[in-house]
Parts: structure tokens; C-alpha cells; sequence
């Protein structure tokens, strides 16, 4: 089932739209912090109070549906909007502007070593005995849904200028470049990766090399995973031979993938971008995208060493499509919510902000406050590649306007409500993870148990397992002045969270524990496990056997 198709009729009994009103408030109170990151002023003219009151009037008259399993026994909580502090980003990019799902990666400055002893003992050793990690791809082109909708917003552009300026031919160009291979990766995109890929080898290759140095690739049947997959690869090898790291000595051979392009619109290559995507200062030397040499040790063909995961036999990475329920409440949910924000309480904000953009651009007359996401995707796209210093969308947009197009996005993907009634989704990917860390625990360093278990695939894959793990923020302290909530916290461009399996043996007993990295840094609590993911430092089993509940909540549905 296509999860975009986002004209699906609206269901007779409609899922209830989360209350909005908490968020809303919480950026009003939020508001008089925002002023030192920006120079426009950060207000809503529109009582926020009032329409907090509709909203919470509208939550109580819509009924619940039923949840297909029981409810989660942490349950979800409102996230608050919150503006993040200034943080390290490449050069090009946005401090201030969060875009959700749609936000750039935030490298981990500086890249934090291994965490090898949970507590002080001179009488035990502990060494590092497996990696499972979940990527979501690089930056990628819009897609064609999206760019349907930019399209519009192209249209209303043009006939509110005359003469076209020069910004308006530039974005229309790019357009073209977009409308040439929707969805695929960029090589901006594929950078991302391969400086990801660059890192894990300098964190984890000496370590895997202890434990057989078998690495399993796995990607979902779509170009940008299969091309973030191979980006990832080129990465790691290339860092282990600049840097004498042993290479891995074992990769799974694909048996049964498909081509490599399954989807009709879209490119089986990285796509075309403009030249400003690539910039050489946010990788280190020696992660730099190796040149197509002949006698490079990066020539073997990458199609033999990823297990591309076929359409229909992809539950692990796309359970979100197999699980034929979720979806049918994926593709309502997003309806409902596109009809509430649109033409809901939520309007006069939409108004409010198409006025201040109108203006910002120099528009011959008022935009339609529907283009508004338009806007803000085409400056999620243009952050996301490197040109928010030259975007005249980026310019016209103030962080408390992002903020709330973020809001906005959070209630218009499943996310949030998936948890309350879906808790149990990611079953297949869970007992996945359950089985290579298990795996590992047991029979580490044996030719058939992989040290590194990677997958690629997309923010719906990684997404319901942050929540599922408790974790709705980057991952770090509350306390941290990093600190943040929200999509583009959780699944920007390139996400990933890492499982670190850790084997420690004293004269009397072998114990394993676990250590969560989201974007390369450490998790500093998981809140599912409570006490016993209170430090970030999880005893295996404790994991485990959460694993296991989800398991058997969620696997009968793809029976």
C-alpha cells in the first residue's frame, strides 16, 4: 500500500486528532526565549488560548477507535516544541530552523569513544562483541507527493511576480533537478553516509575484528536505502584501508534481491544535485568520497555484499506497509489531519503566517494559506542541502514559524497516535534485533553470527522504535543545553541508533549489557526499561525480554 497517497477518503468514524492545545501553549510560554536566536520578532497575533479551547472541545466529541493491542505501559506524553540552542552543523545549514523529518544530520562533535565498562572492577574484562544498527537514508530529492504540492506553490509564485526574479528562475531550475529522480538519494545525501559509514569503521572495526569481523548489510527495496546502503559501505572500507583497520573478512552474499531500481519514479542512481550539495569541510580527511580508481580496494562490486529485502518479504524494514491494518490507519490518519489543518482551528495560524511569508517574498498579493507547507518543504529541502544561506524560503521564515510547521508535521504522520494504538508495529524489526544480539551473546566470534548486523531503511522504520524504547528527543540529558524533542530530533536525514552488545567476564561469570547510540552519540536513558534504563546502561536480558513482550503482542498480525 503507498503510504503517500494522501486524497484516501476520510473515514466515516474518523480517528481522534490529538489534542494540539498543550504544544500550542507550550510554544506560546516558550515564545519570549526565542528572541536572542533570531532577529524578527516571535509572536502569534491569534489568541492561542482560544484556539487551544476549540481543539480540546473537538478532542472530546470524537470517539476513540479501538486499539488492536493493549496499551502501552509507558504511555505516549505531549512533546513540547521546543527551539534548540545553536549546535554544531555543517556550515550551510540552519542553526535555528528545525523542518522534522525533513532536517539536516547533526554530526556528533566530538565522536564519543567506546563506553567499555559499566561500573569499576579491576577483576572483570569487558570487550565490545556485536553492532545492530538502524539507518534511515541520506537527504534525498522530494518526492513526487511533494512535489506535486511545490508545483502549486510554483504556480502561485509565478503569477504573484512580474517580473519573474532571478531567486524564482533559480528554485524553478532546481525543480527540474528534483522532478528528474523523486525520492532519490542526493549526493549530498550520499555523503552523509559514507561520513557515517567513515566513523563507525574508526569507532568499531578493531573491536569487530576481535569477534570474526562478519557484517551483515541488509537495505529496503527502495533506491535512497539501497544507494545510502552502499554510500555507508564505501565509507567504512575506505576509512579502514587509509587507516590499516582490518577489512571485514566475511560479507552476506545477496541470494534473491531485485534489481536495484523497484520503483518506477524513481532513479536507481544518486540523483543529480547542484554542486553547492557537496561540501568538503564536514568530512575529515580521510572520509572524503574515494575517486573511481581501478586499483582501489573499493572497485568490488557493492550488489554482492547487500541483501536488497524484495517487496512483500520486507517486514523487517517496511512493517509499516505489511501490516495491511496500521497502513489502511496510516493513509486515514493523514487524511483527517489534512483536512483539520487545512480548513480546521488551526487556520487563522496557517493565515497569519502566509501573510508574513507574502510579504517576505515581495508577492503581488496574499498566498492561500494552504501553500504554507509548501514553503516550509521547500525550505526543508534547500536547509537540507546546503543553501540555506542563499534560500530566499529559509530567509522569509522566522524559528517560531518552523516550530510550529513542525507541530504541524507531527500531528499529520501516525507517529504519535501509531504508538497509542499500534504500540507493537515494529514486532518484526524487534525480533529481528532480538535474534542477532541474542545470536552474539551466545556464540560470539562464530563464522555464522554476524559482529555487525546493519540495516537501512526509512524514519518509518526507526520511528515506532524510539517510541517503543521510550525515547522522543536526540537522546541526550534533559539537562543538556543540546537537549531537543520532536521529529528533527529523532529521524533527520541519515538517523540511525546503534545497539552496542558488551560481554563482561569476571573469574565466576559472563554477564552482556547493552548501550544505545541515536546519531552517534550515547543514549543517556531508555525510559521503556525504567529503572534498568535509567543510565543508558541496560542489562541484556532486561532488553530482551521487553523485546519479547512486544514480540508476541505484535508478530501475529504478520502471520
Amino acid at each position: 500500500m503507498d503510504l503517500s497517497n494522501e486524497d484516501a477518503p476520510v473515514p466515516a468514524d474518523p480517528p481522534l486528532l490529538p489534542s494540539i492545545a498543550p504544544d500550542l501553549l507550550a510554544l506560546r510560554r516558550r515564545s519570549h526565549h526565542l528572541a536572542p536566536l533570531h532577529p524578527r520578532q516571535f509572536r502569534l497575533s491569534h489568541n492561542l488560548d482560544a484556539i487551544a479551547a476549540v481543539l480540546q472541545e473537538l478532542s472530546s466529541k470524537l470517539p476513540l477507535t479501538k486499539h488492536w493491542s493493549n496499551p502501552s505501559s509507558n504511555p505516549i506524553r505531549h512533546i513540547a516544541t521546543r527551539i534548540p540552542p545553536r549546535t554544531h552543523l555543517l556550515p550551510s545549514h540552519s542553526p535555528s530552523l528545525d523542518f522534522g523529518s525533513k532536517s539536516p544530520y547533526p554530526e556528533p562533535i566530538p565522536l564519543q569513544p567506546l563506553h567499555i565498562q559499566p561500573v569499576s572492577t579491576s577483576t572483570s574484562t569487558t570487550r565490545l562483541i556485536h553492532v545492530s544498527l538502524i539507518a534511515r537514508h541520506g537527504t534525498r530529492n522530494p518526492t513526487s507527493s511533494c512535489l506535486q504540492r511545490m508545483t502549486a506553490l510554483q504556480n502561485w509564485l509565478l503569477s504573484a511576480f512580474s517580473p519573474t526574479p532571478q531567486w524564482l528562475h533559480d528554485w524553478s531550475a532546481q525543480l527540474n533537478i528534483y522532478r528528474a529522480s523523486p525520492g532519490s538519494l542526493t549526493s549530498h545525501g550520499q555523503q552523509e553516509l559514507h561520513a557515517i559509514g567513515s566513523r563507525f569503521a574508526r569507532l568499531y572495526a578493531r573491536s569487530l575484528h576481535d569477534v570474526g569481523n562478519t557484517v551483515r548489510l541488509r537495505s529496503s527495496y527502495k533506491d535512497r536505502a539501497i544507494a545510502s546502503a552502499r554510500a555507508f559501505l564505501d565509507g567504512y572500507r575506505h576509512t579502514c584501508s587509509t587507516n590499516g583497520f582490518p577489512q571485514p573478512n566475511t560479507l552476506v552474499v545477496a541470494e534473491n534481491s531485485p534489481p536495484p531500481s523497484s520503483n518506477a519514479s524513481e532513479s536507481s542512481s544518486v540523483a543529480e544535485s547542484d554542486p553547492s550539495d557537496l561540501s568538503s569541510s564536514d568530512l575529515e580527511a580521510d572520509a572524503q568520497l574515494p575517486t573511481n580508481d581501478s586499483n582501489s580496494d573499493l572497485s568490488t562490486d557493492d550488489d554482492t555484499l547487500l541483501e536488497i529485502l524484495p517487496s512483500g518479504s520486507d517486514a523487517v524494514l517496511r512493517y509499516f506497509e505489511r501490516n495491511q491494518e496500521y497502513a489502511q490507519f496510516a493513509v486515514q490518519h493523514k487524511a483527517l489531519t489534512e483536512r483539520h489543518l487545512s480548513r480546521g482551528p488551526l487556520r487563522p495560524i496557517a493565515t497569519e503566517i502566509a501573510a508574513r511569508v507574502s510579504k517576505g517574498l515581495g508577492a503581488s498579493h496574499q498566498m492561500d494559506p494552504d501553500l504554507i507547507r509548501s514553503v516550509a518543504e521547500a525550505g526543508a529541502f534547500e536547509n537540507a542541502h546546503g543553501r540555506f544561506e542563499r534560500s530566499k524560503f529559509c530567509r522569509v521564515l522566522t524559528p517560531n514559524d518552523t516550530a510550529i510547521l513542525e507541530l504541524f508535521e507531527k500531528y499529520h504522520r501516525p507517529f504519535y497516535q501509531q504508538h497509542e494504538r499500534f504500540r507493537a508495529v515494529a514486532a518484526p524489526l524487534v525480533a529481528d534485533l532480538a535474534q542477532s544480539l541474542r545470536a552474539s551473546a551466545a556464540r560470539a566470534g562464530d563464522p555464522d553470527v554476524h559482529a555487525a548486523d546493519l540495516r537501512f531503511a526509512h524514519a518509518e522504520t526507526l520511528v515506532p522504535l524510539l517510541f517503543l524504547l521510550g525515547i522522543e528527543s536526540n537522546g541526550l540529558s534533559r539537562k543538556s543545553p543540546n537537549y531537543r524533542t520532536g521529529l528533527s530530533a529523532m529521524s533527520p536525514f541519515a538517523a540511525n541508533l546503534s545497539f552496542e552488545l558488551y560481554e563482561q567476564q569476571t573469574a565466576s561469570n559472563t554477564t552482556h549489557f547493552v548501550r544505545l547510540r541515536l546519531h552517534e552519540r550515547y543514549v543517556e536513558c531508555i525510559p521503556a526499561l525504567g529503572e534498568h534504563g535509567a543510565s543508558g546502561i541496560v542489562p541484556l536480558q532486561h532488553l530482551l525480554d521487553y523485546f519479547d513482550e512486544i514480540f508476541e503482542e505484535g508478530m501475529h498480525f504478520y502471520q
